[in-house]
C-alpha cells in the first residue's frame, strides 16, 4: 500500500507541545479511520526535527486538516467531565474506572477511550502525597483550579472552542501565537517569570495556539500512568529527587501508533537520560541509534507558584 507524505511544518519536537500535538495528530487519524494505514516519522529541518505523516488515504495538508477536524468534534468527552482537575477522590476514579472497563468489554462506543483517558489520569492504586483520599496523577497535570486554571474543564473548552483553521495553523504555518487561552501550559512560552519584566504578567493576556492544546489532549493516552512501590509513574517521565522530566525520542523511520506507545516506554531512553558514564552514553546512543532514533529531548518540569511549568528541552544525542 503506497503511502501519502506530508510535512507538519508547523510542528518542532524540541517544543514539548509541539511534541505532544504530533502525537496527538498520530493518535487521532489512526482511530479516526481503522482502515487505513496511518504512520509517523521525524525529518530534519533547519534547526529542528519535523514530523512527517504517512497516510493511504490523505494525500495533502487539507485533507488531514478536515479528517482532523472532524474527528476532534465528533470526539467523546465523557473522560473530561468526570471533574473539573483531577483532583478526585479515590473511591469515585475507581468507581468510575470500572465502569469504563465493564462498557469496554461489552462493546459499548468509546468506551476504550475512556479507559485510556482514564489510565492516563491517574490511578486509584496510589493516593496522592498531599491528600490520602485522592488519587495520584499524571506528571503532565500542571494545573489544580489556583487562579481558575482547570485541567480537565480546560480540555473540554478546548474541544468545543477549537476550529479547523486553528488547526491548519498549528500544523502547517509558523506559530503565530494568536489565541488566548486556554493554554495547558505544556509550552514553555507558556512560563512568564515576573523577574526582568517591566509589568505584572499576570494582567498580560495569554496567548496560545488552541490548535495545538487540543491536538495534545488526544496524545495523553500514550502516557499512561502506572503505581509502583513507592509513588505513581508517567511514561516517558522521570519524577524522583527533586527531578521531573517528560523524555521526547525522535525517530527516522514511519511508525504506528502502536509502535510509538511502545517507544515512548523503552528503557533505554530512559537510561540515558540517567546515564552520567561516557562510555555508557555512547553505548546506550549507539543501541538508540540502531533503533533508528535520532534524539532524544529532556523537558524539564518546575513549578512556580501555584503552576506546573516546562523548560526549553535540552537534546540528549
Amino acid at each position: 500500500m503506497r503511502l501519502q507524505r506530508i510535512e507538519l511544518r508547523g510542528l518542532d519536537a524540541a517544543n514539548l507541545l509541539g511534541y505532544m500535538a504530533a502525537l496527538g495528530t498520530l493518535r487521532t487519524l489512526t482511530i479516526a479511520d481503522p482502515a487505513a494505514e496511518v504512520r509517523m516519522s521525524w525529518t530534519e529541518a533547519p534547526g529542528r526535527w519535523m514530523p512527517v505523516l504517512h497516510h493511504s488515504n490523505c494525500g495533502d495538508p487539507d485533507t488531514v486538516v478536515c479528517d482532523l477536524s472532524h474527528a476532534l468534534a465528533t470526539a467523546p468527552d465523557s473522560a473530561w467531565t468526570i471533574h473539573d482537575d483531577l483532583t478526585i477522590a479515590i473511591e469515585a476514579f475507581s468507581e468510575r474506572a470500572r465502569k469504563a472497563v465493564a462498557e469496554a468489554d461489552s462493546g459499548a462506543p468509546f468506551a476504550r477511550e475512556m479507559c485510556a483517558f482514564l489510565a492516563a489520569f491517574g490511578s486509584d492504586g496510589c493516593s496522592s502525597s498531599a491528600k490520602g483520599d485522592q488519587i495520584a496523577d499524571t506528571a503532565f497535570r500542571t494545573m489544580s483550579g489556583a487562579g481558575h486554571q482547570h485541567f480537565l474543564a480546560f480540555m473540554r473548552e478546548l474541544q468545543q472552542t477549537t476550529k479547523r483553521a486553528d488547526l491548519e495553523r498549528t500544523l502547517f504555518r509558523v506559530w503565530d501565537y494568536a489565541d488566548d487561552k486556554p493554554s495547558m501550559r505544556w509550552d514553555p512560552n507558556d512560563y512568564r517569570p515576573h523577574a526582568l519584566r517591566a509589568d505584572n504578567p499576570s494582567k498580560d493576556p495569554i496567548r496560545t495556539m488552541r490548535g495545538a492544546n487540543r491536538l495534545a489532549i488526544e496524545a495523553l493516552p500514550l502516557f499512561p500512568t502506572m503505581p509502583t512501590l513507592m509513588r505513581l509513574r508517567t511514561t516517558a517521565f522521570i519524577e524522583e529527587e527533586g527531578i521531573a522530566a517528560a523524555l521526547c525520542p525522535v525517530w527516522e523511520d514511519p511508525l504506528d501508533v502502536a509502535t510509538v506507545s511502545s517507544l515512548l516506554a523503552l528503557s533505554d531512553v530512559e537510561r540515558i537520560a540517567r546515564a552520567t558514564d561516557a562510555r555508557e552514553r555512547a553505548r546506550l546512543r549507539r543501541k538508540l541509534m540502531a533503533r533508528g532514533v535520532r534524539q532524544v529531548y529532556w523537558v524539564e518540569r518546575f513549578t512556580d507558584g501555584k503552576y506546573r511549568n516546562f523548560k526549553p528541552s535540552v537534546a540528549l544525542l
